[in-house]
Protein backbone atom coordinates (compact mmCIF):
# COMPACT_ATOMS: atom_id res chain seq x y z
CA UNK A 1 0.00 0.00 0.00
CA UNK A 2 1.41 3.37 -1.06
CA UNK A 3 2.18 5.54 2.00
CA UNK A 4 1.51 8.79 0.09
CA UNK A 5 4.93 10.33 0.70
CA UNK A 6 6.64 12.46 -1.96
CA UNK A 7 10.06 10.75 -1.70
CA UNK A 8 11.88 14.03 -1.02
CA UNK A 9 14.33 15.07 1.70
CA UNK A 10 14.20 18.80 2.49
CA UNK A 11 16.07 18.49 5.81
CA UNK A 12 19.04 20.10 4.04
CA UNK A 13 17.19 23.42 4.38
CA UNK A 14 17.46 23.01 8.17
CA UNK A 15 21.12 21.94 8.14
CA UNK A 16 23.28 21.01 5.14
CA UNK A 17 24.55 17.90 6.96
CA UNK A 18 21.04 16.42 6.66
CA UNK A 19 20.70 16.93 2.90
CA UNK A 20 22.14 13.57 1.79
CA UNK A 21 20.53 11.39 4.47
CA UNK A 22 18.66 8.40 3.00
CA UNK A 23 17.28 6.79 6.17
CA UNK A 24 16.27 7.96 9.68
CA UNK A 25 16.73 5.84 12.80
CA UNK A 26 15.26 6.88 16.14
CA UNK A 27 17.92 5.83 18.65
CA UNK A 28 19.61 7.12 21.77
CA UNK A 29 23.41 7.19 21.84
CA UNK A 30 23.41 3.92 23.80
CA UNK A 31 21.08 2.27 21.30
CA UNK A 32 23.28 3.49 18.44
CA UNK A 33 26.35 2.01 20.12
CA UNK A 34 24.52 -1.29 20.58
CA UNK A 35 23.51 -1.29 16.91
CA UNK A 36 27.13 -0.67 15.86
CA UNK A 37 28.24 -3.51 18.12
CA UNK A 38 25.67 -5.89 16.62
CA UNK A 39 25.97 -4.90 12.95
CA UNK A 40 29.40 -3.40 12.18
CA UNK A 41 32.14 -5.47 10.59
CA UNK A 42 34.57 -3.58 12.85
CA UNK A 43 32.78 -4.50 16.08
CA UNK A 44 34.78 -6.36 18.69
CA UNK A 45 31.87 -8.84 18.90
CA UNK A 46 32.38 -9.86 15.27
CA UNK A 47 33.97 -13.26 15.93
CA UNK A 48 33.81 -15.64 13.01
CA UNK A 49 33.80 -19.39 13.41
CA UNK A 50 36.58 -21.57 12.00
CA UNK A 51 35.89 -22.63 8.44
CA UNK A 52 35.00 -26.28 7.81
CA UNK A 53 38.31 -26.87 5.96
CA UNK A 54 40.41 -25.39 8.76
CA UNK A 55 38.36 -27.17 11.41
CA UNK A 56 39.04 -30.51 9.71
CA UNK A 57 42.78 -29.72 9.72
CA UNK A 58 42.66 -28.76 13.42
CA UNK A 59 40.68 -31.92 14.23
CA UNK A 60 43.25 -34.13 12.54
CA UNK A 61 46.05 -32.45 14.53
CA UNK A 62 44.14 -32.67 17.84
CA UNK A 63 42.75 -36.19 17.42
CA UNK A 64 45.07 -37.47 20.17
CA UNK A 65 43.98 -34.67 22.52
CA UNK A 66 40.28 -35.48 23.00
CA UNK A 67 39.51 -32.91 25.71
CA UNK A 68 41.17 -30.10 23.77
CA UNK A 69 39.38 -31.13 20.58
CA UNK A 70 36.06 -31.23 22.46
CA UNK A 71 36.69 -27.71 23.83
CA UNK A 72 37.59 -26.34 20.38
CA UNK A 73 34.48 -28.01 18.93
CA UNK A 74 32.25 -26.41 21.57
CA UNK A 75 33.79 -22.96 21.14
CA UNK A 76 33.49 -23.13 17.37
CA UNK A 77 29.84 -24.20 17.69
CA UNK A 78 29.14 -21.23 19.96
CA UNK A 79 30.83 -18.88 17.49
CA UNK A 80 28.68 -20.30 14.64
CA UNK A 81 25.50 -19.84 16.69
CA UNK A 82 26.36 -16.18 17.36
CA UNK A 83 27.33 -15.24 13.81
CA UNK A 84 25.13 -12.64 12.18
CA UNK A 85 25.20 -10.48 9.08
CA UNK A 86 27.63 -7.57 9.35
CA UNK A 87 27.79 -4.35 7.36
CA UNK A 88 30.37 -1.78 6.36
CA UNK A 89 29.77 1.00 8.94
CA UNK A 90 31.84 4.19 8.97
CA UNK A 91 31.05 6.54 11.82
CA UNK A 92 30.70 10.25 11.03
CA UNK A 93 32.16 12.12 14.01
CA UNK A 94 30.15 15.31 13.52
CA UNK A 95 26.59 15.65 14.78
CA UNK A 96 24.20 18.49 15.47
CA UNK A 97 21.21 19.53 17.55
CA UNK A 98 18.18 21.61 16.56
CA UNK A 99 15.31 23.13 18.51
CA UNK A 100 12.19 22.13 16.56
CA UNK A 101 9.53 23.79 18.71
CA UNK A 102 8.44 24.66 22.23
CA UNK A 103 6.02 23.29 24.83
CA UNK A 104 4.30 25.54 27.32
CA UNK A 105 4.81 24.38 30.91
CA UNK A 106 3.22 26.74 33.41
CA UNK A 107 4.70 30.16 32.68
CA UNK A 108 7.69 28.68 30.82
CA UNK A 109 8.13 27.84 27.16
CA UNK A 110 10.40 24.78 27.11
CA UNK A 111 12.38 23.97 23.95
CA UNK A 112 11.97 20.60 22.22
CA UNK A 113 15.44 19.67 20.97
CA UNK A 114 16.52 16.84 18.69
CA UNK A 115 20.09 15.60 18.33
CA UNK A 116 21.31 14.10 15.06
CA UNK A 117 24.31 11.86 14.42
CA UNK A 118 25.39 10.01 11.29
CA UNK A 119 27.01 6.89 9.90
CA UNK A 120 27.82 5.77 6.38
CA UNK A 121 26.38 2.26 6.21
CA UNK A 122 26.97 0.22 3.07
CA UNK A 123 27.89 3.49 1.34
CA UNK A 124 24.66 5.31 2.31
CA UNK A 125 24.25 8.10 4.88
CA UNK A 126 22.00 7.08 7.76
CA UNK A 127 20.87 9.61 10.36
CA UNK A 128 20.27 8.61 13.99
CA UNK A 129 18.13 11.04 15.97
CA UNK A 130 16.95 11.40 19.54
CA UNK A 131 14.82 13.96 21.37
CA UNK A 132 17.24 15.12 24.06
CA UNK A 133 15.56 18.06 25.78
CA UNK A 134 13.85 18.26 29.14
CA UNK A 135 10.55 18.69 27.30
CA UNK A 136 9.77 15.85 24.90
CA UNK A 137 6.84 15.66 22.51
CA UNK A 138 7.20 12.59 20.30
CA UNK A 139 4.27 13.60 18.09
CA UNK A 140 5.88 17.00 17.48
CA UNK A 141 9.17 15.31 16.54
CA UNK A 142 7.50 12.83 14.16
CA UNK A 143 5.40 15.58 12.53
CA UNK A 144 8.47 17.82 12.14
CA UNK A 145 10.47 15.00 10.57
CA UNK A 146 7.80 13.70 8.20
CA UNK A 147 7.11 17.23 6.96
CA UNK A 148 10.77 17.50 5.88
CA UNK A 149 11.84 13.91 5.26
CA UNK A 150 9.55 11.81 3.07
CA UNK A 151 12.01 9.38 1.50
CA UNK A 152 10.57 5.94 0.86
CA UNK A 153 11.63 2.43 -0.09
CA UNK A 154 9.99 -0.75 -1.35
CA UNK A 155 8.08 0.89 -4.24
CA UNK A 156 6.80 3.84 -2.17
CA UNK A 157 5.13 1.56 0.39
CA UNK A 158 7.39 2.32 3.38
CA UNK A 159 8.77 5.47 4.97
CA UNK A 160 12.56 5.29 5.28
CA UNK A 161 12.38 5.57 9.06
CA UNK A 162 12.72 3.00 11.86
CA UNK A 163 13.39 2.84 15.57
CA UNK A 164 16.39 1.01 17.05
CA UNK A 165 14.38 -2.18 17.60
CA UNK A 166 13.60 -2.39 13.88
CA UNK A 167 17.05 -1.38 12.61
CA UNK A 168 17.26 -4.59 10.58
CA UNK A 169 14.61 -3.06 8.29
CA UNK A 170 16.98 -0.15 7.58
CA UNK A 171 19.85 -2.51 6.75
CA UNK A 172 17.63 -4.70 4.57
CA UNK A 173 16.21 -1.68 2.71
CA UNK A 174 19.34 0.29 1.81
CA UNK A 175 19.45 -1.47 -1.57
CA UNK A 176 15.73 -0.94 -2.14
CA UNK A 177 15.41 2.87 -1.83
CA UNK A 178 12.94 4.56 -4.18
CA UNK A 179 14.65 6.88 -6.64
CA UNK A 180 12.08 9.23 -8.17
CA UNK A 181 10.41 12.08 -6.23
CA UNK A 182 6.63 12.39 -6.54
CA UNK A 183 3.95 15.06 -6.22
CA UNK A 184 1.87 13.60 -3.40
CA UNK A 185 0.46 15.00 -0.18
CA UNK A 186 0.91 13.08 3.04
CA UNK A 187 -2.31 12.58 5.00
CA UNK A 188 -1.98 12.03 8.75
Amino acid sequence: MDVGLNNRNTLGEVAPELADVCFLVEASSTEKMNLWEEWSEDSFTNIESISERNFERISSILQNYESLLRMVTILNGQAKNNESARVDWKEVSMGLMRTIGHIKSGKEKLPVCVEFSFAIIEGKKVCFYNCCSRAVDHSMVKDWLIERFQLTHDKYTRWSHVNAGNFHNCINSLDNLDKEPRDTKYKK
